[in-house]
């Protein structure tokens, strides 16, 4: 019978894994949300394993009859074993330090969730011609590389054109578009030739966390 990814494969292993089993739960039963019938079914079966491993691991006493019976207790006792780590490790309320201290896998409970992205991208101008501005970011963690921050996937891009008064962030942006890589390429929207365009960005993870806006680029859309 296949062991389990927390139950030693190697009778040795197996053993010593079984007893500590046997013995942490037989101290006490309540940290794991069992009962002393429940402690005494484990160490039943920890001894009738333990005296089979004992007569076919001894010289004077291994033979095919108690080699044989070994594996039979193996088996029987594997099935007590499982059983009950089962139930621990389903119980949420048998602390993860008591399933460690058994012998058990302690489950991670969940994946840490990315936080929104702390840096800014650093805006430039690429090419800058009719029609069409091509635009560059860095991130201002590492300036002279086009990798994103941890957990960001793609930038936000908003812009104004020839506000009344210059803007100091992206917040009140009526025009935006979402970019992957670099250069963005920015087509000039249908009146702006000529006009001054404030263009602000800022990294975006895939479950929509955004970081802090850039500094402004300002330039005239040719």
């Amino acid at each position: 019978m296949a062991a389990g990814p927390y139950i030693p494969a190697k009778n040795a292993q197996y053993q010593a894994w079984l007893l500590n089993f046997s013995t942490v739960i037989t101290a006490n039963p309540a940290n794991y949300g069992l009962t002393s019938t429940d402690a005494s079914n484990i160490a039943a079966a920890y001894t009738t394993w333990h005296n089979a491993y004992v007569a076919a691991t001894t010289a004077a006493t291994r033979t095919s009859v108690t080699v044989a019976a070994m594996a039979t207790a193996k088996a029987s006792s594997l099935i007590t074993a499982r059983t009950y780590a089962q139930i621990i490790q389903n119980n949420a309320g048998v602390s993860d330090a008591n399933k460690a201290a058994a012998g058990l896998t302690v489950r991670a409970t969940g994946r840490t969730p990315i936080p929104a992205p702390t840096n800014v991208p650093i805006l430039s101008i690429a090419t800058l011609q009719v029609g069409v501005t091509q635009v560059n970011y860095r991130n201002s963690a590492n300036p002279t590389s086009k990798q994103k921050p941890y957990g960001a996937i793609q930038v936000q891009y908003v812009w104004y054109v020839a506000p009344t008064v210059p803007p100091v962030d992206g917040d009140a942006a009526t025009s935006s578009a979402i970019a992957s890589k670099s250069p963005f390429l920015f087509n000039t929207p249908s009146g702006a030739t000529g006009k001054a365009i404030y263009m602000f960005a800022r990294f975006q993870t895939r479950r929509g966390l955004v970081g802090p806006w850039s500094a402004a680029l300002n330039f005239t859309a040719p």
